[in-house]
């Protein structure tokens, strides 16, 4: 199998691992995040926790703002 046509162009191996490579510089690219609702940052899915429990309409809460969050008062 050649490695370029008579034309010049690449085979299709060599654009498959042209392509390869610039993926791989992505990885990071496809992590699952969200922006928190409280700091306003965008964290990985990792802990979070919903900010109405039940349902996902609201938005979610980082596992650091939910880990700080102030126990409810007494009645």
């Amino acid at each position: 199998m050649p490695l370029s046509s008579r034309d010049g162009s690449q085979s299709s191996i060599e654009q498959y691992r042209d392509a390869t490579q610039r993926l791989g510089k992505l990885a990071g690219v496809t992590l699952p995040s969200f922006r928190c609702r409280k700091c306003r940052k965008s964290r990985g899915v990792n802990g979070r926790r919903q900010a109405v429990r039940g349902t996902s309409r609201y938005g979610y809460h980082c596992a650091e703002c939910a880990r700080a969050r102030p126990s409810s008062p007494a009645t």
